[in-house]
C-alpha cells in the first residue's frame, strides 16, 4: 500500500459531508401511505383500466417529483434518512508512463489513480489502512468498476481524486469517485467501484465487522 501511494506526489484533505436541506411536501405523505397500502393489497396505483376495476383512486396519483420530495421529507421526520459520508481528496500527478500512443493518459490508468488515492485515504483519513485489514486476514476485492470519461489528462497534468462511500452492504460497500484537473477544476471522469470484504484464507465474502463499519462511517 505504501509503495503504491509513493509512486505519486500525494496530499490529502477532507471535504466534510454536507447537511441536506429539509424537504417540503409533507402534505403528500398520506397519499404515499395510501399508495403503499394499495400496493400491499395487490392493486395498482397507476391510472389504467385494470387498476380502476380494482378500486384505483385518482386522488392517490402523484408525480415522480412530488413523490421524491415527500419521501425525502418523510425520511427526515422519521429518522430513516440515508447516511451521508465524508468526501476525501488526494492530489496526484500524471507520470510519463501513464501516457498512451494518443498522447494522453490511457483509460486504464484512471482506476490506478483511484486506487492510489483510496489507499492513502484509508490510512490517513479513516485510520485503518489496507495493511491493517491484511493483518486481520481480510481484504477488499473489487466486484464492479464503472467510469464515465469526460476529458483527457496529459503529461504533467495534476489532478484531485475525490472519493467517498456511497453505501454499505452486509459484506461490502460502494465507493464513488470524481477526478478533476487542476487548477481548472474541470471534471475529467467520475464513477464508482463496488468492493466485497473477503477472508483471505478462503477467498469468501464475510460480514463487515462493526468496528470497521464504525471507522468508515464518517
Amino acid at each position: 500500500m505504501g509503495q503504491t501511494a509513493d509512486l505519486f506526489s500525494v496530499s490529502s484533505s477532507v471535504v466534510p459531508a454536507k447537511e441536506e436541506g429539509r424537504s417540503e411536501g409533507g402534505g403528500l405523505e398520506p397519499r404515499i401511505s395510501k399508495m403503499a397500502q394499495i400496493k400491499a393489497e395487490g392493486r395498482s396505483a397507476l391510472p389504467n383500466e385494470r387498476s380502476e376495476r380494482a378500486g384505483w383512486n385518482p386522488s392517490v396519483i402523484i408525480s415522480k417529483g412530488e413523490f421524491r420530495r415527500a419521501a425525502v421529507g418523510l425520511m427526515f421526520r422519521t429518522g430513516s434518512r440515508m447516511n451521508v459520508f465524508s468526501k476525501f481528496e488526494t492530489e496526484l500527478a500524471v507520470r510519463p508512463d501513464d501516457i498512451d500512443l494518443y498522447q494522453h493518459v490511457h483509460s486504464t490508468r484512471y482506476l490506478d489513480y483511484v486506487l492510489a488515492a483510496r489507499f492513502e485515504q484509508m490510512e490517513k483519513n479513516y485510520g485503518m489502512s489496507m495493511q491493517a485489514f491484511a493483518d486481520r486476514g481480510l481484504g477488499w476485492w473489487m466486484t464492479t468498476a464503472t467510469i464515465h470519461y469526460k476529458r483527457p489528462l496529459g503529461w504533467g497534468d495534476r489532478m484531485i481524486v475525490r472519493c467517498w462511500i456511497d453505501h454499505f452492504t452486509e459484506t461490502g460497500c460502494r465507493v464513488d469517485f470524481e477526478i478533476e484537473k487542476q487548477p481548472t477544476g474541470k471534471r475529467v471522469c467520475d464513477g464508482y467501484c463496488s468492493y466485497t470484504l473477503v477472508t483471505l484464507a478462503t477467498g469468501r465474502s464475510t460480514p463487515i465487522p462493526e468496528d470497521v463499519r464504525a471507522k468508515y462511517s464518517i
